[in-house]
């Protein structure tokens, strides 16, 4: 059986030295070279359109269903990485690469956050605009 799915293996060590799965740490390395942060992300623009109301009421309200079904979303994965994929999958390098997957997931999160901020927005109201489709 490969040590991707190795039942048998200590879930406390990750040895990336001695993988199978050498695949994964090549993924970890593309994923690190495409690193970004929310805030470094110009939204002036934007911005601008949502106060000078360049946008409608109905396409607002579509971005904070957007925002909102994003920010739901985004933690379901990360919740999942962290407790259900983590523990079946015990290879060193595949968990290496679910720790930046998770970290991806949470910078996704972050960006809702800052959308929010940036656009003035009720975080209540974007949390459940998605769950208010008629």
């Amino acid at each position: 059986m490969s040590k991707l799915l190795d039942q048998s293996v200590d879930h406390g060590v990750s040895q990336l030295i001695n993988s199978e799965n050498q695949w994964a740490m090549n993924l970890w390395d593309k994923s690190m070279a495409s690193h970004w942060s929310p805030k470094e992300v110009d939204m002036a623009t934007d911005i601008k359109q949502w106060k000078n109301d360049e946008i409608n009421e109905d396409e607002k309200l579509l971005v904070k269903r957007i925002l909102g079904l994003f920010s739901a979303g985004e933690s379901l994965v990360s919740n999942s990485i962290f407790s259900v994929e983590s523990r079946f999958l015990t290879d060193g390098c595949v968990r290496q690469y679910l720790c930046k997957k998770n970290f991806e997931e949470s910078i996704h999160n972050v960006t809702v956050a800052v959308c929010c901020e940036a656009y003035k927005l009720k975080v209540e109201e974007v949390a459940e605009a998605y769950k208010k489709i008629n």
